[in-house]
């Protein structure tokens, strides 16, 4: 079945693609050289081929047309491709444990630690311009409200949490692109 469609038979000799199931049996030949049948089971008719290499249906003691059948498996993984994912694998756990101390380290370099802003920073510039912003206050929960927590006391679960997700998922983002 492909897309919804089957394949299917007409009571003359005509193959069909349908959308209503039409059952057919596989069956071993009992001629010389084996082989199956596949026959319609509504029609009683089975499929073979004409001499140009059409498909279409004949009456069961018509000719002597068998199928060999053989499986079809997917294509191998390469070794390359198994140390690729192996590598995408690697670098998703190195970027995930890394993620956090990479967040501290940016959030420390703007400026934002355990004792303060430090003067002179991105961190001081940002407050200050919210503070302008706001006419003099800044806003608990806000950008540098918040910046300024993870620099004094860190990430927190939810926080953590975060970052390792990001550092994963840019490893797999990479890949994609």
């Amino acid at each position: 079945m492909e897309h919804g469609k089957y394949l299917g038979a007409e009571k003359n000799d005509k193959i069909i693609v349908s959308e209503n199931k039409q059952f057919w049996t596989i069956g071993l030949s009992t001629q010389e050289g084996g082989g199956y049948l596949i026959l319609s089971t509504e029609y009683d008719r089975r499929l073979t081929l004409d001499e140009n290499g059409n498909l279409h249906t004949e009456e069961v003691g018509d000719s002597n047309v068998t199928w060999q059948l053989e499986a079809v498996l997917p294509h191998t993984v390469s070794g390359k491709q198994i140390w690729s994912w192996v590598g995408a694998g690697v670098c998703s756990a190195i970027l995930a444990v890394a993620m956090p101390f990479a967040v501290m380290g940016v959030v420390g370099a703007m400026g934002f630690g355990a004792g303060g802003i430090a003067a002179g920073s991105l961190g001081a510039g940002m407050m200050s311009a919210e503070a302008i912003a706001a006419g003099g206050g800044i806003a608990a929960g806000g950008t540098v409200a918040t910046l300024q927590s993870i620099g004094a006391v860190g990430l927190g679960l939810a926080g953590t949490s975060m970052a390792v997700g990001a550092g994963a998922a840019l490893v797999v983002w990479c890949r994609l692109v």
